[in-house]
């Protein structure tokens, strides 16, 4: 596609997309984001399913243009990493990840302008594991869930990367046995904490800050 032609083809999806927006429909044209789609309610959801190429997701950001959503969900599907640039660049205010492999969690670490507030991993197999330095740039996030995937241990890593203003943290089958001392301390703020259906006995007070702002708890 000539570049006059791909101009062209952005305004009218555009075009098509604001007359959608007068009639209460947040979503673009359905092509802007195949083989991915759209689901408007009060706000605009991004939904892929049964994806194989990272590529795909940057190549739907590209064809959308400036087009804002404030949620992406990827399901069922099997990609090396999320690509991290393309993720920031539609300035998302939450990611959802769902019943996915991935090799990696991100090909890169996500860059400071990045707006996530909210993170869902939910039955994801990460190969290689979490690596908690993609989270230290999450500047906005206060609320993170993990829900049935394989985080064995919680120790300096994760102290040192996630971001001190989260205040919803939940741990659900991810099979933890081992946290630090001092894993939490610097979660001076957090007033959900959640650890369930995991393999640790025992909580000590000296893995939280003081004084602990802890308000809705559950262990088990």
């Amino acid at each position: 596609m000539s570049s006059y032609s791909f101009l062209v083809a952005t305004v009218l999806i555009l075009f098509i997309w604001f007359l959608r927006v007068a009639n209460g429909n947040k979503c673009p044209p359905p092509e802007a984001l195949y083989p991915c789609h759209c689901e408007s309610g009060m706000d605009p959801v991004v939904r892929c399913i049964n994806l194989t190429r990272m590529e795909t997701i940057n190549e739907i950001f590209q064809q959308s243009g400036d087009l804002r959503f404030k949620y992406f969900v990827l399901e069922n599907s099997t990609l090396m990493f999320l690509p991290a640039s393309s993720l920031v660049s539609k300035r998302f205010y939450g990611l959802m990840i769902l019943n996915t492999k991935l090799i990696g969690l991100f090909d890169a670490v996500p860059s400071s302008s990045n707006t996530i507030a909210v993170f869902s991993l939910q039955n994801v197999v990460i190969q290689r594991g979490i690596k908690w330095e993609h989270f230290q740039k999450f500047t906005k996030l206060v609320n993170l869930q993990f829900i049935k995937i394989q985080i064995k241990t919680l120790g300096k890593e994760f102290t040192n990367n996630v971001p001190s203003g989260l205040t919803h943290l939940q741990l659900m089958g991810t099979n933890t046995t081992k946290l630090a001392d001092g894993v939490f301390e610097r979660l001076n703020k957090i007033y959900a904490f959640f650890i369930t259906d995991n393999r640790i006995k025992v909580l000590k007070r000296n893995m939280f800050s003081r004084p602990c702002p802890v308000r809705n708890f559950a262990f088990e």
